[in-house]
């Protein structure tokens, strides 16, 4: 292969890579989705609380979320959303009467990375420093 073909498989490559990043992207967004769908309720394994059986808020993952990439500032951006009302009181866990309901969807994130990953042990025990990004988690402001 010559220098001058090399240049041209190279703008060729350099033609589609928008498309395939976007592709990418959207594939992500779409399995992001599905991933909080399963985690929220109604599950198979939990079908009790007021408003968690109709499966709106289920539903609304896949509504409310912009699957399709939007180029900003040279990123391709999406977004993972649930617009409806309740849906940080099932997420973050609400106080009723006299109790606390925990939430039900995701734990604590890393306020620095946002990583949900690797911020407890194996046996449920909180880690004291992200496993992602290896600053230190303050479970007090949780």
């Amino acid at each position: 292969m010559t220098l001058d073909e090399y240049i041209q498989k190279l703008e060729a490559a350099q033609k589609v890579l928008p498309d395939m990043i976007s592709v990418a992207a959207k594939n992500a967004t779409i399995r992001a989705v599905e991933a909080a769908q399963e985690k929220t309720p109604p599950t198979a394994d939990s079908l009790s609380g007021i408003n968690t059986r109709t499966g709106e808020l289920k539903q609304h993952w896949a509504t409310d979320s912009k699957i399709i990439p939007e180029q900003q500032a040279g990123q391709y951006v999406t977004e993972l959303n649930n617009n409806k009302e309740y849906a940080s009181f099932v997420n973050d866990g609400h106080r009723m009467d006299k109790h606390f309901v925990p939430g039900a969807i995701f734990d604590f994130t890393c306020p620095h990375c946002g990583s949900r990953d690797y911020l407890k042990n194996d046996d449920g025990n909180r880690n004291k420093f992200c496993g992602q990004c290896g600053k230190a988690l303050d479970w007090e402001e949780v």
